[in-house]
């Protein structure tokens, strides 16, 4: 069976109802992405866009802790389709029989490594306690077996919850008194890949110092292209945002 069928399979066996999964190529051989659609209650259907790969080993000169998922079907763009919350993403151990969901989000933008990465100790973790989590809270990966399946799309649908996160701006320009464009080098501010239309930013300078006493609301987001002194290309990206609160109590650092 593929990757996809056999989470399928896992869905199917705790309790979701699948009413068909088909590759949006018409071939097995190329199953992502494959269209899932499932019934939830008895009028609400719902599609999702299914991708899954092994989980391997890093390759040479990598220690026996690093494993990843090789997400090379995503293609130059990264992703060939437009992330939202139908995009599901699982990597699969063959060696400890779980899945790894992981946040394609954070992906999906050309210029990024499609490399994800996934320690041993979250595959052990899930073997032993039937599910688990890891990665950072700007990455974040889903440990789960077979039998734990149902808990899978419930936390993909809480990636898309409104979250407030920290990030350190290269530059904030004011549009006016209560809107700013903010730009984020997220080689140096992670947290900018996390950032979702609707989301709130903490903004510190690019030290990681001085916040601002405000959260920023993210009403839009694009990216612009830097070189660096090296010649080699970079992006930032730019939020627009509109004032929403005053920061109260201790932030997570950025």
């Amino acid at each position: 069976m593929t990757i996809h069928e056999d989470l399928v399979e896992a869905w199917s066996q705790r309790g979701l109802t699948v009413l068909s999964a088909k590759p949006a190529s018409g071939k097995r051989s190329a199953p992502n992405p494959t269209d899932v659609t499932i019934r939830f209650g008895p009028r609400r259907t719902r599609t999702y866009k299914v991708f899954g790969w092994n989980i391997t080993h890093e390759g040479k000169g990598r220690t026996g802790d690093n494993l990843r998922v090789q997400a090379t079907s995503f293609g130059g763009s990264n992703t060939p389709v437009q992330v939202d919350r139908s995009v599901v993403c699982v990597g699969r151990s063959d060696e400890y029989g779980v899945f790894v969901g992981f946040d394609a989000w954070v992906k999906r933008q050309p210029g990024t490594s499609s490399s994800v990465h996934i320690r041993r100790d979250l595959l052990q973790e899930t073997k032993n306690k039937g599910i688990a989590r890891g990665g950072y809270s700007w990455d974040p990966r889903l440990g789960f077996t077979p039998a734990h399946a149902d808990q899978h799309l419930p936390w993909v649908a809480n990636l898309w919850s409104r979250k407030t996160i920290p990030v350190r701006a290269d530059l904030v320009s004011a549009v006016d008194a209560d809107k700013v464009v903010i730009e984020v080098d997220p080689w140096r501010s992670q947290g900018g890949y996390a950032v979702r239309l609707g989301d709130r930013v903490a903004v510190y300078d690019s030290d990681g110092h001085s916040p601002d006493p405000y959260l920023w609301r993210v009403i839009d987001i694009s990216t612009t292209k830097v070189v660096l002194p090296s010649g080699r290309n970079r992006f930032h990206y730019r939020f627009t945002a509109e004032k929403s609160a005053k920061v109260k109590g201790e932030l997570e650092q950025p």
